[in-house]
């Protein structure tokens, strides 16, 4: 994602996701973390990536103070 220039990036993000298809959530994640890391300059750890998707597919996640739940947030959040 990110040798894509903003316009790809937007295009790939407007496509419809589907939590249940694991290549689609795949796509999607890359595509909010690369925007995570040009807009925002933060760049998720996987284990950023791994919760959202878990909170996408209707999970409940916890996490300890300082392991980044607002980014995790936002990534799942984009994906409603």
């Amino acid at each position: 994602m990110r040798e894509l220039d903003d316009r790809e990036l937007a295009s790939r993000a407007a496509a419809p996701l589907r939590a249940s298809d694991d290549a689609a959530l795949g796509t999607f994640l890359g595509v909010a973390g690369e925007v995570a890391r040009r807009r925002l300059g933060l760049d998720p750890f996987d284990e950023q990536l791994l919760a959202a998707a878990t909170m996408l597919r209707g999970g409940v996640v916890d996490m300890a103070t300082g392991e980044g739940k607002t980014l995790v947030g936002f990534l799942a959040a984009s994906g409603l």
